[in-house]
């Protein structure tokens, strides 16, 4: 594969992925077990790929394939976190079940609060009843209240926490 240094060359994709193809899925097998399928690893190698052979540029001196290791374990990497990020805020009002004293689910949005813990703080009550019940954004929630968003974070975090201690359920965390 020849790369030309000059700006307005174009890209060959079709070699580039016939050439290296091999060491991007290479590198996605090392990840196949951190929470993506390996199809969805190959894909983010590939595009990562892609992303490497639009920058490269052989006047640096480095070698193409070195140059798209970077760029294809970023792609990989920052699909991960989004992954995982998005795991993180799926808890929904299925993960915090509220069971009544008879051991039936009471999903009543206006018995919602005679079903946490009698301890929990106003705030804290409010953040839940603002996520689950009016099923607002982060953001939304934090305008709402007047407080940050890693603030309502916080304050989600803690009441999902203090819901499943008053439950005995297993944390998440």
């Amino acid at each position: 594969m020849n790369f030309n240094s000059d700006k307005e060359h174009t890209i060959d994709y079709d070699t580039i992925i016939k050439e290296y193809s091999s060491l991007a899925y290479s590198i996605c097998h090392q990840y196949k077990n951190a929470g993506l399928p390996l199809e969805d690893l190959q894909q983010e190698a590939l595009l990562g790929l892609l992303d490497a052979a639009k920058g490269y540029n052989p006047t640096k001196g480095s070698k193409f394939s070195t140059y798209a290791i970077w760029h294809i374990k970023k792609r990989i990497l920052a699909a991960l976190t989004d992954e995982k990020k998005q795991s993180l805020q799926a808890t929904s009002i299925d993960d915090i079940e509220i069971i009544d004293k008879n051991g039936t689910s009471d999903y009543r949005t206006d018995s919602w609060k005679n079903n946490l813990p009698s301890d929990m703080p106003t705030q804290e009550k409010r953040v839940i009843y603002l996520s689950y019940i009016e099923q607002l954004t982060l953001k939304d929630i934090s305008m709402e209240m007047g407080v940050s968003i890693e603030r309502v974070k916080q304050l989600r975090s803690k009441a999902l926490r203090r819901i499943r201690s008053a439950q005995n359920l297993p944390s998440s965390e």
